[in-house]
């Protein structure tokens, strides 16, 4: 992760800045899998589609062997890899709408949806894409949170929950690590904050509240914008928005469990303070963040 001509790379509980052969001017995702970033050349300076959102090129580094291949020249909204590293998803502005792509490891790729918001991710397994479709954007299709395969294009809609055009541009939906529940978070916006889990076929939606228990402490908020699930299904690790300091600063970093009976977070554990929740380093066992100085270190969960 990083812009310019140096990265942060995270390998071997070892974070360290690698020097690329190009220079970075938007990142979109990085594949561990086959060691590629999905970036634009040139940090976007214009906007397109009926939300005027910034727009730029797509190309893909080869980190390795310092290859690129230029894909698009504009109108790239988003990218991200899919987990193999080799397919991937876009969004693509037009002028009436913005379009969710599909473009395979060979080439080929797919319309999978119209109308598209910002907010979404890809499936553990690479075969499905949660987006969201939110006011905010003179969107004509029915609000919500949505899950299309990457294999035919037939989108279903598992949430009525509308982000409403508010939150990060890093704000996705958080799939379960066997893929059949969907973690949206409604965390800034107009109404009370939200954790909706979802199932992914369409089977219907709940509300998560944090165990009333922790309310005393610092850190006890619904607003949460970030998360990484445990790979045993049942725990999370969250970063709410909250920050210890007054003039704002690192927010703490916090180990639930999903008790999926009361819908509730519980057994909460605090284990450190960072400023970005990046990823797993060993999963199950600890976490990449960024601190407040820029810097990436592994935290070990409690």
């Amino acid at each position: 992760m990083g812009s310019g001509r140096q990265i942060w790379s995270m390998a071997e509980a070892t974070a360290y800045l690698t020097d690329l052969p190009v220079s970075i001017g938007q990142y979109y995702d990085y594949a561990p899998a086959t060691d590629r970033i999905l970036y634009a050349s040139a940090f976007a300076d214009h906007g397109a589609g009926p939300g005027n959102l910034s727009v730029s090129d797509l190309a893909i580094l080869d980190v390795s062997t310092g290859s690129v291949s230029r894909l698009f020249d504009d109108g790239v909204v988003e990218a991200q890899w899919a987990p193999n590293g080799k397919d991937f998803a876009y969004i693509l502005a037009t002028d009436t709408t913005y379009e969710l792509h599909w473009r395979s490891a060979d080439g080929a790729d797919r319309l999978l949806a119209l109308d598209v918001s910002f907010t979404w991710s890809i499936s553990p397994d690479g075969g499905r894409v949660a987006f969201t479709r939110e006011s905010g954007y003179l969107n004509p299709a029915s609000l919500g949170l949505y899950v299309v395969p990457a294999s035919d294009g037939m989108a279903i809609r598992v949430s009525s929950a509308d982000k409403s055009g508010t939150g990060s541009i890093d704000d996705q939906p958080f799939w379960s690590p066997d893929g059949e529940t969907v973690l949206l978070p409604l965390w800034s916006g107009p109404e009370t904050s939200r954790l909706v889990l979802a199932r992914s076929d369409g089977g219907g939606e709940v509300d998560l509240a944090i165990d009333p228990a922790y309310a005393s402490n610092w850190w006890y908020t619904l607003t949460i914008p970030r998360f990484l699930w445990h790979p045993d299904g049942e725990h999370l690790v969250a970063l709410p928005a909250v920050s210890h300091d007054e003039m704002g600063g690192p927010s703490p970093l916090v180990l639930y469990r999903l008790d999926r009976v009361t819908n509730t977070l519980t057994d909460a554990a605090m284990f450190g303070e960072a400023a970005t929740l990046i990823a797993w380093n060993v999963p199950g066992e600890s976490v990449w963040v960024m601190s407040a100085n820029g810097a990436v270190e592994s935290l070990s969960l409690p």
